[in-house]
C-alpha cells in the first residue's frame, strides 16, 4: 500500500512539475549562466583551499561572490531568480554545466602544459 501511494506521489509530482514554465523577464541566458558560475565556483574553491575558518572563509566566498556579480553587471537578484529557474529546467543546467565542464577541463590542461615557476 505505501509502495502505490509512493508511485502515485512521485507520478503527480512529475505530472505538475513546470515544464512549459514561463521565462522570468530578467532571466540570464545560459551563456551568462555558465561565465558567472564557473567564477562562483572557482572563487568557492579558492576559499575552500585557503583553509578558512567556516565563518571568515564564508564571509570571504560572499565578498567574491558580490565581486563576481559586480564584474558581469548582474544582480544577485537575477541571479539567483535564473539558477532557480534553471534548476526547475534541468536541460538548460545540464547544457550550463557541461560547458563549465569543459572550460574547467581546457583551464586545468593548460595549466598543467605551462613549465614549472621556480
Amino acid at each position: 500500500m505505501k509502495s502505490i501511494f509512493l508511485i502515485l506521489t512521485l507520478l503527480t509530482l512529475v505530472c505538475c512539475s513546470p515544464a512549459g514554465e514561463p521565462k522570468p523577464a530578467n532571466l540570464l541566458s545560459e551563456d551568462q549562466m555558465t561565465r558567472i558560475m564557473m567564477d562562483v565556483h572557482l572563487a568557492e574553491a579558492q576559499v575552500e583551499n585557503a583553509g578558512l575558518p567556516l565563518d571568515s572563509g564564508e564571509a570571504v566566498f560572499r565578498k567574491m561572490q558580490q565581486q563576481i556579480f559586480k564584474k558581469h553587471g548582474v544582480k544577485e537578484a537575477d541571479f539567483n531568480t535564473s539558477y532557480q529557474y534553471y534548476l526547475r529546467n534541468l536541460n538548460g543546467l545540464d547544457k550550463i554545466y557541461e560547458k563549465i565542464i569543459d572550460s574547467l577541463t581546457v583551464r586545468e590542461t593548460l595549466l598543467k602544459a605551462q613549465p614549472p615557476k621556480q
